[in-house]
């Protein structure tokens, strides 16, 4: 079937809608090529964030309890954490009304006896692991003869002593001085020099009261 020839305005404007989708047909073909490569993040690098470290010290390995004055030369210490104690609150209760009784004759209470402090308790630790101090020196207290003051010498234990209960104060100055002597005498060095710290442990008055007078000389040091 032949078509009537068409007008010089038909053949235009199919010319420009050709021409348009032609158009249309590059800018799709262009959208489809590979383009740039996005930037994607170097997996290669490394965090340079600090990373904090901790530092555990590993607990003492306990040996024994004892008191601080059962301490012997070349044991090592630590102390015990003293226990915790919680409270509880009642429940409240009702209030419930009594008679009230007939008074009666006081009670006669018996005397208080004064409870004397005793030695603190200690742990004997393996001196390898964490400790407080080892004990360098012992001795007991007893009276310098030779002194015109009434000083207080150390002696050994094994020899009987009626000295009565000199005070506390007089006790601790008597042990730190004659421990540092014998910190000199052991270390071959002076105290003031030395970066080791010393610490005694000294009788009560309860226990020099039941014959005990000894002193246990202690040393540690703080930088190890």
């Amino acid at each position: 079937m032949l078509h009537p020839p068409r007008s010089p305005a038909a053949r235009t404007l199919r010319t420009r809608f050709t021409a348009s989708l032609l158009a249309l047909a590059l800018v799709a073909s262009a959208c489809t090529d590979d383009g740039d490569p996005e930037d994607t993040q170097d997996d290669s690098t490394t965090s340079t964030d600090n990373v904090e470290t901790t530092t555990t010290t590993d607990p003492p390995i306990i040996l024994a309890l004892t008191p601080s004055l059962g301490l012997v030369v070349d044991q090592c210490w630590a102390e015990i954490p003293e226990a915790t104690t919680t409270t509880t609150t009642a429940p409240s209760t009702s209030i419930v009304t009594f008679e009230e009784p007939e008074p009666t004759a006081p009670e006669t209470l018996p005397e208080t006896v004064p409870t004397l402090p005793k030695p603190p308790t200690i742990a004997v630790v393996a001196c390898e692991g964490t400790n407080n101090g080892q004990a360098f020196a012992g001795f007991c207290l007893t009276e310098d003869l030779e002194s015109e003051n009434d000083r207080l010498t150390g002696g050994p234990c094994d020899q009987p002593s009626d000295l009565e209960w000199p005070g506390d104060r007089a006790v601790r100055r008597a042990a730190a001085r004659i421990c540092l002597q014998r910190f000199e005498e052991f270390f071959d060095e002076s105290y003031a020099d030395s970066v080791l710290v010393a610490r005694e442990f000294t009788p009560t008055e309860g226990v020099w009261q039941q014959g005990d007078r000894r002193v246990v000389c202690t040393v540690n040091n703080p930088d190890a």
